[in-house]
């Protein structure tokens, strides 16, 4: 049985992305029996109460003891990375060697790689940055079109890399859904889309859903039949502004905390949202969407995406107004040519089956 401990946080500043797609892969290898334990701060807006639902081990590490910038992605520790290591390793040094830790973490490189490594057989690192210095064994980058050549300069020499659209970590549900989203496109060819998915990610610290929510009140009027779902984290910090904002449409629904993301994104036909890990969900399922940035790190996925022409990026999000929000949707909405290539273009782009050729090149035969 093989003894896994990711390395991961999640807040209302940083999101719920790096331990969801954390999780994902944790799953996949709980499935084939592997001991999972997490590793992970008490950050405001953390993610414990749902890693600990699945059964996992969690050690909670203590909270921030220095603020964590949204646009700074080394103060997202709340510590030095040797405060953080030190602690980690008061944590597992009782216990049996672990014999993957997998690291996902932006404020974390190889200066807190060496201080672990005595307490690891392999060291994997998730990442999509290419900004650092690594010590790992075993390197995954799930960007689209993402190279070797970017990472030649941070990774040790005999370090195994995992990179591209091969590889994106999605839970199975998107996947199961993919043969049904597949199946709606071709049924739906010709129809007018005009169901709204709206997902800022996990803590929207900068209140995108609003900017989402006016542009849509904007574009109601022109589109009668226009109806909108809003998915929200019970931990973001505008949430119970959103619901009051929305009370007295009956055609905006919220969602608070949805456990059937691929459902919801099956029943949309165009999305607003950031460029996260989200990104890849719903390109699987074919949903196109007119991005947002609102983070450095989503910067790539963001171009990358634009560039195979599977979602509209309107740009950072202090430059759009709700207007420009509206008349993009609106522009989509009545060119069903660009509607239907964007949905081929996102298909193209991930299949859903990422986490079984990560199990499969780096966990079976060790």
């Amino acid at each position: 049985m093989l003894n896994i401990a990711f390395r991961a946080d999640a807040s209302t500043i940083i999101g719920s992305g790096h331990i969801m797609r954390s999780l994902t892969l944790a799953h996949q290898l709980a499935s084939d029996g592997a001991k999972i334990t997490f590793l992970t701060r008490q950050h405001t807006g953390n993610l414990i109460d749902l890693i600990s639902s699945f059964g996992y081990q969690v050690f909670s590490l203590s909270p921030p003891k220095s603020a964590i910038k949204q646009l700074n992605t080394d103060t997202w520790l709340g510590y030095s990375q040797q405060e953080d290591a030190d602690e980690c390793i008061a944590k597992i040094r009782k216990g049996e060697l672990i014999d993957f830790l997998i690291v996902d973490h932006y404020a974390i490189d190889k200066t807190w790689h060496q201080q672990l490594r005595p307490f690891c057989r392999k060291i994997m690192v998730i990442d999509d940055l290419a900004n650092r210095k690594y010590d790992c064994d075993i390197l995954l980058d799930q960007t689209l079109n993402r190279h070797k050549v970017d990472y030649l300069p941070y990774i040790p020499e005999q370090c195994q890399l995992l990179l591209g659209k091969n590889y994106m970590l999605l839970r199975k549900e998107f996947s199961l859904t993919r043969e049904k989203a597949e199946k709606k496109h071709k049924i739906d060819n010709d129809k007018t889309p005009a169901n709204i998915l709206v997902s800022m990610g996990g803590g929207d610290p900068d209140n995108l859903t609003l900017l989402a929510i006016h542009a849509l009140m904007k574009l109601k009027q022109n589109v009668s039949e226009l109806s909108a779902t809003i998915i929200m984290s019970s931990k973001a910090e505008f949430v119970s502004d959103i619901a009051a904002e929305i009370k007295h449409h009956s055609w905006l629904s919220l969602i608070i905390d949805g456990q059937n993301i691929s459902t919801l994104m099956l029943n949309a036909s165009i999305a607003i949202g950031a460029s996260g890990s989200t990104a890849w969900e719903r390109c699987c399922l074919g949903l196109p969407c007119i991005t947002l940035i609102s983070a450095e790190n989503q910067l790539t996925i963001a171009e990358n995406l634009a560039t195979e022409q599977a979602i509209i990026n309107l740009g950072w999000h202090k430059n759009i107004t709700p207007d420009m929000l509206a008349n993009s949707i609106n522009d989509l909405l009545k060119d069903k040519n660009k509607y239907n290539f964007m949905v081929q273009q996102c298909l193209s782009c991930c299949d859903g089956l990422g986490v079984e050729k990560v199990f499969n090149e780096v966990f079976t035969n060790v």
